[in-house]
């Protein structure tokens, strides 16, 4: 019978470290991907008012990043 729990290599502080460095990129993707979500919820509800007006539709598209 194996022994519970089963043997894990020794934890060394690289591995800490590497471990922190990948969750800072993911906590970072997920900002990422949070922020392009509520920028596109603004801009969803500024294009609904940009149908009835066209500085909402400019304003969106800065939200959204496509403007020059």
């Amino acid at each position: 019978m194996t022994a519970w729990p089963f043997h894990r290599p020794r934890r060394t502080r690289a591995d800490e470290e590497l471990d922190a460095a990948h969750w800072a990129a993911d906590r970072s993707m997920i900002d990422a991907k949070q922020q392009r979500a509520r920028a596109d919820r603004i801009g969803d509800s500024i294009r609904e008012t940009g149908r009835r007006n066209h500085f909402g539709a400019a304003v969106a598209a800065v939200f959204r990043g496509d403007h020059r």
